[in-house]
């Protein structure tokens, strides 16, 4: 699935906000609700996050590698590589 990015001006946003007015004050409305309830859109405030960063402090850190073919490492420099 690709998605495509359209680039429009700020009255052409302010438009499309004006004519779906109803369907962005409700989700306004659910967002605030659940800012001040359990739930944070606000990364920084989800307590799931922390728990994972906690977590993750208990498993010894995975090591990631990729086996690049010889015909590419002979046009890469060492430099490159590392």
């Amino acid at each position: 699935m690709t998605a495509v990015v359209e680039t429009i001006t700020r009255d052409e946003l302010l438009s499309l906000v004006d004519a779906r007015r109803k369907h962005v004050g409700h989700f306004l409305d659910w967002a605030e609700e659940h800012q001040r309830g359990s739930w944070s859109m606000y990364l920084a405030e989800r307590p799931d996050i922390k728990d994972a960063r906690e977590a993750a402090t208990l498993f010894a850190p995975r090591r990631i590698s990729a086996r690049v073919p010889k015909e590419a490492r002979a046009k890469c420099s060492a430099r490159t590589l590392r």
